[in-house]
């Protein structure tokens, strides 16, 4: 009995919402704006590893949630609202993450037709990913922390785009020219 109760303080929480300095925006042919639509329209995932992961691939998706109803006149648009995520977290994961240990994570955005950021990616639907943070999970005695904001470890908004990201169109396109002047040299 005293170690079931011992090993449920060591679970560790985090916030798995974002606020007015952290908005998520959609990158379209239209250009920038916040993440809007019905809800359930684009899904966003928690992914834990440790310390020294800098991949998201390397880490486990500890949780997720469907975006809000986000129409833009109620000044929801570009807001996630995961709530508190204990230990475990609410999917199916193997990372016994505890409180008051440091973990790397990332935030990763779909539109949720693609069914996984994983297929997102693959089938180029809108996606996107978040900077890298570092964040401590507290236990409910304690003031659990946000993984979003402006403080050290966390992390700001981030965009979802369709298709490649604009960095690699251009990386392409510089390489392509480059390809041409060299074809014209010989």
């Amino acid at each position: 009995m005293i170690a079931g109760t011992s090993s449920s303080f060591a679970q560790g929480a985090v916030i798995f919402a974002n606020n007015s300095s952290s908005y998520i925006n959609l990158v379209s042919s239209g250009g920038t704006n916040r993440v809007t639509g019905s809800a359930g329209t684009y899904d966003y995932g928690l992914f834990l590893g440790s310390a020294g992961t800098t991949s998201i691939d390397s880490m486990q998706l500890v949780d997720t949630t469907g975006s809000p109803n986000a129409p833009t006149v109620a000044g929801f648009a570009g807001i996630l609202s995961g709530g508190t995520v204990n230990s475990p977290g609410n999917v199916i994961n193997t990372l016994g993450w505890t409180a008051n240990v440091q973990y790397a994570f990332f935030v990763a955005g779909w539109a949720a037709s693609a069914g996984s950021y994983d297929n997102a990616v693959t089938t180029q639907a809108y996606n996107g990913i978040s900077t890298l943070g570092f964040i401590t999970p507290a236990t409910g005695t304690t003031p659990i922390p946000n993984i979003f904001g402006t403080a050290a470890g966390q992390i700001g908004g981030f965009n979802l785009t369709a298709g490649p990201e604009p960095a690699t169109i251009a990386i392409g396109g510089l390489g392509a020219a480059a390809l041409l002047l060299f074809r014209r040299r010989k």
